[in-house]
């Protein structure tokens, strides 16, 4: 091949950086406006809206601790061992002690319950929210798993998906 032969280069990058920065803001535009469409559904104004979405967004960056728990696990360490110029791997079992910090996340934890109490003083009947809750806390506890080194996880939709299917069950007809 000649040094000579003329090389196109489009600027596809450029085309692919602007559309998904299109498609970014579009998703963020409509989770916006039907965040506040649910919110303002429910009795809060515009302003309400923006500042619980703001302090929840600036909040989730904020754990604050409340206590630490320490125990004991089997740590598996492999040691290698070179001998005629073939590795061996000697894994040994040890016991380490392990210090779980317990904390609660501003945004996701604390200001949720903040916004439930002031709906719940909001109404008179405490009977469907506290059996929703409790639904929707068993759904959650039945899926949550313990991974080393995050925490207690669950899938990400299955608590929105919960609340909703039981909000639905419980009042399939709310007053409005």
């Amino acid at each position: 091949m000649s040094s000579n032969f003329p090389v196109y280069r489009h600027h596809g990058n450029f085309t692919l950086a602007a559309l998904t920065l299109i498609l970014i803001s579009l998703v963020v535009f409509v989770f916006v406006f039907m965040t506040e469409a649910a919110f303002q559904g429910i009795g809060f104004t515009p302003l309400q809206v923006i500042v619980i979405l703001a302090v929840t967004l600036l909040g989730s960056a904020i754990n604050i601790p409340l206590l630490h728990i320490s125990s004991w696990e089997d740590i598996v360490t492999v040691k290698e061992v070179q001998f005629f110029w073939i590795t061996y791997r000697i894994p040994t079992v040890a016991p380490e002690q392990i210090t779980t910090l317990v904390a609660v996340n501003l945004g996701g934890a604390i200001i949720p319950v903040f916004v439930s109490v002031y709906l719940l003083g909001q109404h008179i009947s405490l009977l469907p929210q506290s059996l929703g809750a409790l639904v929707t806390s068993i759904i959650v506890h039945l899926v949550a798993r313990k991974v080393p080194g995050v925490g207690i996880a669950t899938p990400a939709f299955i608590p929105p998906i919960g609340g909703a299917l039981t909000a639905y069950l419980i009042a399939p007809n709310p007053p409005l």
